[in-house]
C-alpha cells in the first residue's frame, strides 16, 4: 500500500491508501485543509479539537446536502422515465391502432 503525506493546518501527515487512490486522497485532503483553514478563521483561533468538530460538522452538512439532492435527481429521473414509458406506450398503441386499419382496408 502506498503511503503518501498530506498537510492538514500546516502538520504533515503520512497516511496509507489502496495503489491507484493517492490523487484521490491527496484532493480529499486539500479539500480538508482549505475547510479547517476557512472554520479556524470563522472561529477566531480556537483549539484543534474544537476545530476539527466544527469542521466535521460542516462537511457532514455538505454531505446530507449532497445526498438530499441526489435523492432529488433520483426521484426526478424515475419520473421522467415513468413519463417516457408511459408516452412510449401511447405511441405503440397508436401504431398498432393504424396498422390494424391499415389491414383492413
Amino acid at each position: 500500500m502506498p503511503t503518501i503525506e498530506v498537510r492538514l493546518q500546516g502538520r504533515t501527515h503520512a497516511l496509507t491508501c489502496n495503489e491507484g487512490e493517492e490523487h484521490r486522497l491527496r484532493q480529499v485532503a486539500q479539500y480538508l485543509d482549505r475547510r479547517l483553514q476557512e472554520a479556524s478563521r470563522a472561529a477566531g483561533g480556537t483549539n484543534d479539537a474544537r476545530l476539527l468538530v466544527l469542521t466535521s460538522l460542516v462537511v457532514c452538512d455538505e454531505l446530507a446536502d449532497a445526498r438530499d439532492e441526489i435523492d432529488a435527481l433520483k426521484r426526478r429521473v424515475d419520473e421522467v422515465e415513468e413519463r417516457a414509458s408511459t408516452a412510449l406506450d401511447r405511441v405503440a398503441h397508436r401504431i398498432e391502432d393504424l396498422a390494424h386499419r391499415i389491414e383492413a382496408t
